[in-house]
């Protein structure tokens, strides 16, 4: 049989389904089978960034399964990350981006939409509202456009801030977020 520790602990798992662990008749002579473990694992309510899940064989006297040298899988929690901010969108000039890049391979097709901050709404828009990710293109970063809105207002240098910058419910994203990047705002009015 095969013992599965994941590290850190935590989680639960389903019973492993492994074609591997066929028993091999008490023959002379080696005998093999090879094949694949498909395991279900449910994390913890507060799961860690990753988790290495290591698989050995415990049937000492007779092993059935020889689990070779790739016996551990890193399981990365399902993520958002975002890279950019901090940069200056100018009202009637300059834009800006910033990307979102999944942290790891989703089962569907996942859409991550971007919202304005509730409580500077019309400071920037952001454009496109929503990328879709998909589990061929799910590491590529793609971007959004941070275009300072064109008011007459006088309000000197200001900031805007993305809202929520979220994953739809498909793909083992549920719930998954990114950390709203701010930008510095030049107000063209006097």
């Amino acid at each position: 049989s095969v013992v599965i520790t994941p590290t850190p602990s935590g989680g639960t798992f389903a019973t492993a389904t492994c074609n591997a662990t066929v028993n091999i008749p008490n023959t002379s002579g080696p005998a093999t089978r090879t094949g694949a473990c498909t395991i279900n694992w449910t994390a913890p309510a507060a799961p860690a960034a990753s988790y290495t899940v290591t698989a050995t064989a415990n049937d000492v006297a007779r092993p059935i399964f020889n689990i070779g040298t790739s016996n551990t899988l890193t399981l990365i929690r399902a993520g958002i990350t975002v890279a950019g901010g901090g940069s200056t969108v100018a009202e009637a000039g300059a834009t800006q981006n910033f990307t979102v890049v999944l942290t790891s391979r989703p089962s569907a097709n996942v859409v991550v939409s971007v919202a304005a901050d509730p409580a500077t709404p019309d400071q920037c828009t952001f454009a496109p509202a929503s990328r879709t990710f998909t589990n061929a293109n799910w590491n590529v970063a793609q971007s959004f456009t941070v275009t300072a809105v064109n008011d007459a207002v006088v309000e000197g240098a200001h900031t805007c801030t993305t809202g929520a910058i979220t994953a739809g419910a498909t793909g083992g994203y549920t719930g998954a977020t990114g950390t709203a990047p701010t930008f510095n705002i030049t107000d063209n009015d006097t």
